[in-house]
């Protein structure tokens, strides 16, 4: 080879260094370019998510309060019907004992028909109080047995809400562990 043709091959190769430098330098800026763009989006997705689940932890904490206050209103509603359901019981037993004494009448009406003969005007009256003392016997049997039907309507709606707090006990059981992560 030639003196010249060394030259030639020289320039060449000198002119294709050049190029692949600055196609080499042009590549490193855009890289750098994307890099610097991929890395500022990763931090707005991860403020994003991070922002997310701030929000959902406070959902979950709300939602745990939530469950907590309905656990405690059926507890009350549960004691405020056993103390009606109570209350009907002792009102079944006092509506009993008054029938009980109301059975006492025809006794009283026997007595009473004997002392007619010797007062007619007493009589007629205690007729009418006999009557009026039959119905109210019956009305004291029927007020009875429908305080009976009440109570034992009492019994299953107590029974249905023991039931309803069991479930929303065992529905917010899991909340409870987050109580470590709320503030």
């Amino acid at each position: 080879m030639n003196q010249e043709q060394q030259q030639l091959l020289n320039q060449q190769l000198t002119s294709t260094l050049v190029k692949l430098e600055r196609d080499i330098e042009r590549h490193r800026g855009e890289r750098q370019y994307h890099i610097h763009r991929t890395n500022l989006l990763v931090k707005l997705v991860t403020f994003f998510l991070l922002s997310i689940g701030v929000f959902n932890v406070l959902y979950v904490y709300e939602l745990y309060i939530r469950m907590h206050e309905i656990v405690n209103t059926i507890t009350d509603l549960q004691a405020d019907v056993t103390a009606v359901s109570g209350n009907m019981l002792h009102l079944t037993g006092t509506m009993q004992k008054f029938d009980s004494h109301l059975e006492q009448m025809p006794i009283i009406s026997s007595s009473a028909a004997s002392m007619s003969e010797q007062m007619p005007q007493l009589n007629q009256s205690m007729g009418k109080m006999v009557g009026t003392m039959g119905e109210l016997n019956y009305e004291m049997k029927v007020m009875s047995s429908d305080t009976a039907e009440i109570n034992r309507r009492f019994a299953n709606i107590t029974q249905g809400i023991d039931v309803m707090g069991g479930n929303v006990k065992e529905i917010s059981g899991p909340m409870g562990a987050f109580n470590s992560f709320m503030p």
